[in-house]
């Protein structure tokens, strides 16, 4: 993502960083680890290399290469909020050939079948790519439509992976923890 500074702090306002996490949901980090810097008085060519050098690495927004796909794995977690800007952020990217594969969001309690029901609706009226939707949760709120597909548990979507492997795409990968979602990647 490259991110502009311009007016937002003085010291950086001709100053652009290339950050390495993807949608615009990360630049309230970006800011907060500028403002820090700021408070130690670290110098501004270290907060730019310190922020450009960043690799996400923990199934959090990050971005992998395997085969011939891009993928963004953002696996560590997802509720509601962060499903919903995820998912924003995807549908908005200029990407051929996109492909969200998405878990139980846990933990909602009373509230989770409404909440899976809302992504579910999301999907149906504003991704026009094909959306894997895996777990329990989601496939409680199953809709046919031509872009989504239901998978009760991850073994039976890995299953389908076997012998219908992605090429050439570009992915979301979200989901809870508990989903363990990154375990994708070894079918892709």
């Amino acid at each position: 993502m490259k991110f502009s500074i311009a007016g937002a702090f003085e010291p950086f306002q001709e100053i652009e960083i290339q950050s390495n996490l993807i949608g615009h949901y990360n630049a309230t980090n970006i800011i907060a680890a500028i403002t820090v810097g700021h408070f130690f008085k670290v110098a501004n060519s270290e907060i730019k290399q310190s922020l450009e050098s960043y690799q996400p690495d923990n199934n959090r927004s990050q971005i992998i290469i395997k085969n011939s796909n891009e993928i963004i794995l953002d696996a560590y977690n997802a509720n509601p909020s962060s499903m919903e800007v995820a998912l924003q952020n995807f549908i908005h990217l200029q990407k051929d050939s996109k492909i969200a594969i998405l878990g139980d969001m846990f933990e909602l309690g009373n509230e989770s079948t409404k909440e899976h029901k809302n992504i579910v609706q999301k999907l149906r009226t504003e991704a026009n790519f094909n959306c894997y939707l895996i777990g329990k949760e989601f496939f409680a709120v199953k809709e046919n439509h031509q872009f989504l597909n239901f998978f009760p548990t991850f073994d039976a979507f890995a299953e389908y992976l076997k012998s219908n492997p992605f090429q050439n795409s570009f992915l979301l990968i979200k989901g809870s923890r508990g989903m363990a979602l990154e375990r994708t990647l070894q079918y892709i």
